[in-house]
């Protein structure tokens, strides 16, 4: 009885590690690609890193595979995996942090509430659209903040970062919904990852690693391939089961904010007022739909 708590608890600072670390990961994927290493250079080290460090465990992946099916790993591995990571990634070679920090965890929370309302007939009250009122005024002060907003390329950016925040949407979702365990998702996206992304990018054009500094890609080993690729991989997932995926998203407001503050003081990114003011919204926006959707009876969360 009196480890409940405990088990919320732990499930709670896994959701603000690996939120955190998320968080980082704009910054270290866009010193990535300034140091000449682009969307799949960085994904090939993440997947290609993580697989490695799992490799003794990787006959337990027979199970995870038997007991979702192959098509349904395919999904989880294009929704959290390689896929998701190459869009993601390749965002911020053509935008700043901060866009890619505000426009990613705004699509994420309402894809999941819009997978809610498909699957299982959840309804959006009227807090939860203010929210995304307030959000989308918010992305607006973002966007026109900067000149650097209408540079070439960066619209191509923005569309990145709306589709990887489509394609991280259902993906809590799912982990909740077929109980994949936190180690198993790893080995899923590891392994699935780096068979289905790795080996064909090694083939293709792994000679283009030897032309980057062996500190940039020092970095993306050790922040994308351990951090992002294995501890984040498993607090996230450790945190979804234990707080469920409506909750866990309650998080996710704060990674813009989080975000633009890394970028600022490691990257120099720094943003004129107006553009702080339109991050400020879309926190405050985000917070403001994930607060009126936290969780009900027959929520996505239900039985958590």
């Amino acid at each position: 009885m009196s480890s409940a708590p405990s088990s919320k608890g732990f499930a709670l600072a896994c959701a603000l590690g690996a939120i955190g670390i998320y968080a980082g990961m704009f910054a270290v994927g866009r010193a990535g690609a300034a140091d000449g290493l682009d969307g799949f250079d960085q994904t090939a080290l993440r997947f290609g890193t993580s697989a490695l460090l799992t490799l003794p465990w990787v006959r337990r992946l027979a199970l995870v595979v038997g007991r979702l099916g192959v098509w349904l790993c395919v999904l989880l591995i294009g929704l959290g995996g390689a896929l998701y990571s190459v869009v993601f990634l390749t965002g911020l070679v053509y935008a700043p942090v901060a866009y890619g920090a505000a426009i990613v965890p705004s699509v994420q929370p309402a894809a999941v509430m819009l997978l809610g309302w498909i699957l299982q007939g959840q309804v959006v009250g009227r807090a939860a659209l203010v929210g995304w009122a307030v959000c989308t005024a918010g992305l607006v002060l973002v966007l026109s903040g900067n000149a650097v907003a209408w540079k070439a390329g960066f619209a191509q950016g923005c569309a990145l970062f709306i589709l990887a925040g489509c394609m991280w949407g259902p993906y809590p979702y799912l982990l909740r919904q077929f109980q994949l365990a936190a180690f198993d998702a790893l080995l899923l996206f590891a392994f699935g990852s780096a068979l289905l992304f790795v080996i064909p990018y090694l083939l293709m054009r792994g000679g283009s690693l030897t032309s980057a500094p062996t500190s940039a890609i020092a970095l993306q080993i050790a922040y994308q391939g351990v951090l992002v690729g294995v501890v984040a991989t498993v607090a996230y997932a450790r945190a979804v089961q234990g707080l469920g995926a409506a909750r866990v998203a309650l998080l996710s407001p704060f990674i813009p904010v989080v975000a633009t503050l890394i970028s600022w003081f490691a990257l120099g990114e720094s943003l004129p007022p107006l553009a702080w003011t339109g991050i400020g919204l879309v926190t405050f926006g985000l917070l403001l739909g994930q607060i009126s959707s936290a969780p009900r009876p027959n929520a996505l969360s239900k039985g958590s």
